[in-house]
């Protein structure tokens, strides 16, 4: 009994360790691993995430797509290959567009992000980016695709799921499943972020109440294996 109390204790701490472990990235909708200033901060108190800012970009030429939305993520500094994500979210902002996103992220070519959206055509609806192997990005966007009506009470919280697990992604709003995808990579990383389109925009959401339940790349269970293993090795000395 004493063994099996260990073995919790160790299994949970592990989980908690990985659940805790963020740091922040300048990203933006079209191109996942963009560098550049956005405007936007954030911080991470408790079990809550907060992002919030203007955005200060110039984007180059009068039309140009590909250089709008930049953004700032909470990005898991460990991959998994599986985890389930439920948090309360909020989004507010102002100007031509704003949203936040949940992205189950591979590499630049591999994720699917699951958000709120608006914009003058998006009056906050559910919505999913996608990108797949072989994407020339930035020189083309992600895959986007509204996944429901408008909300009721936009700026209020709502309940939002990601789940990760066995090769499939899954995103619940406000407890409906509004999307099944496959997802092929073996691991991923888990961003929490948000992201206003234009010069002058604003955005502020928030996750709070996160529960993050996930499940440790390979490697990193083999590490814990060879723990365990040579625990058990000294109890039978």
């Amino acid at each position: 009994m004493k063994f099996l109390s260990i073995l919790a204790f160790l299994v949970i701490s592990t989980v908690s360790a990985f659940a805790a472990d963020w740091s922040f990235i300048q990203d933006r909708l079209n191109d996942p691993v963009y560098s550049g200033p956005s405007g936007l901060e954030g911080n991470v108190v408790g079990d809550s995430i907060h992002i919030f800012g203007i955005n200060t970009e110039t984007p180059p030429g009068n039309n140009d797509p590909l250089r709008y939305w930049p953004g700032l993520s909470a990005e898991s500094t460990t991959e998994f290959t599986g985890f389930t994500l439920e948090a309360s979210a909020s989004l507010n902002g102002s100007g031509s567009g704003y949203m936040y996103g949940i992205t189950i992220w591979g590499d630049r070519s591999h994720y699917i992000m699951y958000g709120l959206d608006f914009d003058a055509s998006v009056p906050y609806q559910p919505s999913k980016w996608t990108a797949y192997g072989g994407m020339p990005i930035p020189e083309i966007m992600p895959t986007w695709t509204i996944l429901g009506g408008p909300i009721n009470d936009p700026n209020g919280l709502h309940q939002v799921k990601v789940e990760l697990a066995g090769g499939v992604a899954r995103f619940w709003f406000d407890e409906v499943l509004l999307d099944t995808t496959s997802f092929s990579m073996p691991n991923a990383k888990l961003r929490l972020g948000a992201f206003a389109r234009a010069n002058g925009d604003t955005v502020d959401a928030s996750y709070s109440s996160i529960v993050f339940t996930p499940v440790p790349e390979p490697a990193t269970m083999a590490v814990f294996g060879l723990g365990l293993l040579a625990f058990i090795k000294r109890r039978r000395k």
